[in-house]
């Protein structure tokens, strides 16, 4: 798995770099012009939208952003949870690089997305472990207010998830179910009792249970293609 994540984050520095500096992006052989807005795009059948397909590698990239921030909290320590929402945030991320691949730039961005609500939920799981919200350069912080507010947004998002879920019917995406009823095994404080002095791990597992649920209808999205 490491030799796995070695060879994607390497991959993915070099298609973040390439799109950063004009290069041509590892993943897209092609390019046109886009006079508009200055920028290499790829070059697609006629009708092709530059700006979704901008959108969606933007995605991708942000998502293998998330990933790095990820496996350096992975080094420092240990979250069972964490760990498999990581293996799970590279495989779908490797999706959206393919879906991205072949023009499937709907889905490609649906995944990325995915990807990194799953990153995210994996960062504030070991943040939780760490007792402590981690900045940008590796400093303590105090918890910003999405942690304080997860336990209010987290039954709504665990709602929403579940409704797709049904909606899918007997098409249900294994790994979608797999998040919702995680997060719902997060999920224990009432929203009441949230104030200043509440335990941080359990304030990260709320926002954690929140991107996991984002996650899931992220990957229903990619699935159903709306």
């Amino acid at each position: 798995m490491n030799l796995l994540k070695g060879i994607l984050l390497s991959g993915l520095t070099l298609s973040l770099m390439g799109s950063t500096l004009g290069l041509p992006d590892v993943a897209l052989a092609q390019r046109g012009r886009n006079p508009g807005r200055g920028r290499d795009i790829p070059s697609f059948a006629p009708g092709f939208d530059s700006r979704t397909a901008e959108r969606s590698l933007r995605d991708i990239h942000k998502a293998t952003e998330e990933a790095f921030r990820v496996e350096r909290l992975a080094a420092q320590v240990n979250n069972t949870l964490a760990s498999e929402l990581t293996s799970e945030g590279y495989t779908t991320l490797e999706a959206a690089r393919t879906a991205q691949a072949a023009g499937n730039f709907f889905q490609a961005r649906e995944l990325a997305k995915a990807a990194k609500a799953l990153f995210e939920a994996a960062e504030t799981l070991y943040e939780g472990e760490l007792g402590y919200k981690v900045g940008r350069y590796g400093q303590p912080e105090a918890p910003s207010r999405s942690y304080f507010d997860a336990p209010f947004r987290v039954q709504e998002r665990l709602f929403r998830a579940q409704a797709e879920l049904n909606f899918s019917g007997d098409r249900v995406n294994p790994l979608a179910k797999q998040l919702v009823e995680q997060a719902q095994g997060l999920v224990s404080l009432n929203p009441a009792e949230v104030s200043f002095n509440t335990d941080f791990r359990v304030l990260a597992e709320h926002r954690a249970a929140y991107e996991m649920a984002k996650a899931a209808t992220h990957l229903l999205a990619a699935e159903r293609g709306f």
